[in-house]
């Protein structure tokens, strides 16, 4: 099999797993047959599992050119990509009912929007998407359009999922979080049902992700290969 046809299939596996055990009829006989803790166990361990097949395909693929990026598209990833674990670092730290087994935060209403989630309701995935996207910019290889693209639909694609999920399960407590929240960043803000607030927000959180980042910013190099400074 050719190699970039491996991770074509590798991606897929990765994306595609999480839609199919993540869609309703299908989790919901899972949890019936295993629990809900035999569920998650086992939806992260085929996570984890197509997550490293895809990483090991992208190795393993030759280096074919799509478009030459100019360099100056470095900047776009390198600030993109500090925007992105922003997102993703405050997101996965601040109480959010569409977090993984959170949705218990519905019942508290328009309380349940707090910090980021005043931003977007969904500050993880968008940080994933900003990070897919960022490194679309300066990657024309069909290797990285492969793996950033794969991440930037199971993301945004997952926003979608968690919005019909939680609207099925918790109508009502949905159907209040949802006005005040947005999909879109700062959405919900443009159009007066929202506020933004930086002290719910803190300065630990956004210190956090600047160590994060700071981090992966050292190793990369090590790790993918290339610099990540422009």
């Amino acid at each position: 099999m050719e190699p970039l046809t491996a991770l074509g299939i590798a991606t897929a596996s990765f994306v595609g797993s999480h839609f199919l055990l993540s869609s309703h009829p299908l989790r919901g006989k899972l949890v019936e047959l295993v629990g809900t803790g035999g569920f998650m166990g086992s939806y992260s361990l085929v996570s984890l599992a197509t997550f490293g097949w895809m990483l090991w395909a992208w190795r393993d693929s030759p280096m074919e050119l799509l478009w030459a990026a100019p360099a100056w598209t470095r900047w776009i990833t390198a600030v993109g990509t500090a925007v992105a674990f922003f997102f993703l670092v405050v997101g996965v730290s601040t109480p959010n009912p569409t977090g993984m087994m959170q949705s218990g935060q519905l019942e508290k209403g328009a309380d349940a929007v707090r910090g980021i989630t005043r931003i977007t309701r969904h500050p993880a995935l968008w940080g994933f998407a900003l990070w897919g996207l960022a490194h679309l910019a300066s990657n024309g290889d069909v290797r990285s359009a492969w793996v950033m693209g794969g991440v930037v639909v199971l993301a945004i694609g997952g926003m979608v999922h968690i919005d019909r999920r939680r609207r099925r399960a918790h109508p009502e407590g949905w159907a209040t979080f949802a006005k005040h929240t947005s999909l879109v960043p700062f959405a919900a803000i443009l159009r007066g049902d929202q506020k933004l607030s930086l002290s719910e927000i803190g300065v630990m959180r956004p210190l956090a992700a600047i160590g994060v980042f700071t981090g992966m910013a050292l190793i990369h190099r090590w790790t993918i290969g290339v610099s990540p400074w422009p």
